[in-house]
Parts: C-alpha cells; sequence; structure tokens
C-alpha cells in the first residue's frame, strides 16, 4: 500500500465528512437512509454490460465464460476501493485473468485497450450531459468549465491513445527487461510483447466498437443508480437530469484520479452539478454517498472472493 495513496484517501475522506457535517448529517442521513443498499442490484445490468464489453474485446484469442468476465469485472470495480489511485482495479483485473490461465502480455494489453475504450464511452457520455444541459437552458459559468475541462480530457484521451500506437508501452518492456536482468527472480519478463499485443487488439475494428458500445451502455445504464436513489429519497428526477447529474459528477471523479475512489471529489460534482438541475445540496451529497454504499455492498464480497481466488492460487503453487 502506497502511504501517498493512502494519504490521498484520508484527505478525500475528511473532505466527505465535512461536507456532510456542513450540510447537516440529519439532512444528508434521511434521505440516504431511504435509499441505502437497494442500489446494489440495479448495478447488476451495468455490470453485465461492461463484463461482455471486455469477454468481446478478447475473444479473438483468449475466450472464457461471460460468468469469468462478470466475476473478473466485479473484483476489478471493488478493488477501487483500496487506498490506491484508480488505475489500481484495472491492475488486479489483469491479474485475475492470469489466475484464470491467461497470458500476462494477453491480460494486460486487454485491460489497457479494455480502459481506453471505457474512458472513450465516458467521454461521449459526459458530451451527451452537456449537451442536455444546453436544451434543457443550463447557461452559466459552470457548463463553460465543464465544457473546457471535456476538451481538455478530449485531448488526453488522443494523446494517450496515440501514445498507445507510437510505443509508450514498448518502452514499458524495454524498461521491465532492463529491471530483469538484474532480478531474474521477479518475473518481470511476463509482459513482453504488451506492445504488439495492444496493437493486435486495436486491428479487430468491429469487436472495438462493440465493446465501446457495450461500456457507453453501461454508463447510460448506470445513470439509473443516481434516478432510483433520489425516487427513494422522495426527490424524483427525471431520467435526463440523473443522467447529468451522474455523469458530470463521475466526469469531476475521474478527473482527481490520484484521489483513490475520487473521494471528495464525486460529492462535490453531485452537489454542483445538482445545484444546476434544482437539487437542493444536501439531497445531491445524499445520492453521491448512495453510490458509495453501493460500491461497499457490492465491492466487499468482490474483495473477499479475490482474497479467496489468490489464496487457492497460492496453495494450487505449493
Amino acid at each position: 500500500m502506497n502511504l501517498k495513496f493512502a494519504f490521498a484517501a484520508l484527505v478525500g475522506l475528511f473532505i466527505v465528512i465535512g461536507l456532510v457535517v456542513h450540510q447537516g448529517v440529519a439532512q444528508v442521513a434521511e434521505p440516504l437512509g431511504q435509499a441505502g443498499w437497494r442500489l446494489g442490484l440495479l448495478h447488476l445490468p451495468p455490470l453485465v454490460c461492461s463484463a461482455l464489453a471486455w469477454q468481446v474485446l478478447l475473444g479473438y484469442a483468449w475466450q472464457r465464460s461471460t460468468w469469468m468476465f462478470m466475476g473478473a469485472r466485479g473484483i476489478r470495480e471493488a478493488a477501487t476501493l483500496l487506498p490506491v489511485a484508480q488505475i489500481g482495479g484495472e491492475l488486479v483485473g489483469a491479474r485475475v485473468l492470469t489466475i484464470y490461465g491467461c497470458r500476462a502480455s494477453v491480460a494486460g494489453a486487454s485491460v489497457v485497450v479494455d480502459l481506453t475504450l471505457e474512458v472513450v464511452a465516458q467521454f461521449v457520455f459526459t458530451l451527451a450531459a452537456l449537451a442536455l444541459l444546453v436544451l434543457l437552458g443550463h447557461y452559466n459559468g459552470t457548463l463553460h468549465a465543464f465544457v473546457i475541462g471535456a476538451l481538455i480530457a478530449g485531448f488526453l484521451l488522443l494523446g494517450f491513445v496515440l501514445a498507445q500506437h507510437l510505443g509508450l508501452f514498448k518502452l514499458l518492456e524495454r524498461l521491465l527487461q532492463k529491471m530483469a536482468t538484474g532480478r531474474p527472480d521477479v518475473g518481470l519478463t511476463v509482459l513482453a510483447g504488451l506492445h504488439d499485443t495492444i496493437l493486435e487488439i486495436y486491428r479487430h475494428g468491429w469487436r472495438l466498437f462493440w465493446s465501446g458500445a457495450l461500456h457507453l451502455l453501461s454508463w447510460v445504464l448506470t445513470s439509473g443508480e443516481v434516478w432510483l436513489a433520489l425516487w427513494l429519497m422522495g426527490h424524483p428526477v427525471t431520467f435526463a437530469q440523473a443522467f447529468i447529474v451522474f455523469s458530470l459528477g463521475h466526469a469531476v471523479r475521474s478527473a482527481a484520479f490520484v484521489i483513490p475512489s475520487g473521494l471528495g471529489a464525486q460529492e462535490a460534482g453531485f452537489m454542483v452539478v445538482g445545484a444546476m438541475c434544482s437539487l437542493p445540496p444536501e439531497v445531491a451529497l445524499a445520492a453521491s454517498l448512495a453510490i458509495r454504499v453501493r460500491e461497499v455492498v457490492v465491492g466487499v464480497p468482490g474483495l473477499l472472493a479475490w482474497n479467496v481466488l489468490e489464496g487457492s492460487q497460492v496453495w494450487a503453487n505449493r
């Protein structure tokens, strides 16, 4: 566990606590209690879509059941509860695939491309939310700030995609090979071929299309969790409003990727965007915390499953 990430998580947690205290513990706890754990059931369809997106992407080289990919995706999402950067879940996901027999280079490449497509889908999702805000007549400085942020994110995303094609991971391979010469016992050479495998996945155009489409559907379905949470809290909104609140609120969380689980960032984002959709700040904060409750309810069994899986692997190796 990196102490820097643990410290960042602690700071984020204090921000969340501060927001709750500022808005009033009772005012936030009352609507939150009405939503509770029931959002966990509604998260199943988005989880299935994300698992299918991963399975479609990797199907040309390594075929396993949808159930396996659902379990791996669940563990991958559960890892966001750990005090590591948000990218940590992807590393755990690749590790799970290797336990099930996938070559490390293939597992790593699939996670890189799958994460890229997921972020591209989120970018489209965010643009759709901004378009909805314009259609609803919300023209203010906050909207302008989100537009500027989206433009910056778009350039960064384009740069990341180009870097994958131009040899970013080839450099990583060479670095690992140099490290492996001094420590052959660590097994760093297992990622040899990562760059070539990434490019091979990108050559399957229709798989990229369907994987990206499934990720976009997953994002849209996850908006339903905010819609249901607000309905259970006694503050029903239209699906378009829930779409906007979740999309832009989660965009703020993603921008704060160095903070584990975006603690504090998501809550602030929900409150800012919720105000644009005429939501009281304490209700918007409670909706964000309801998503956190769902992450814990779904994530804790995922972490337990990961530990059992790792334990069985150690036992098998012995």
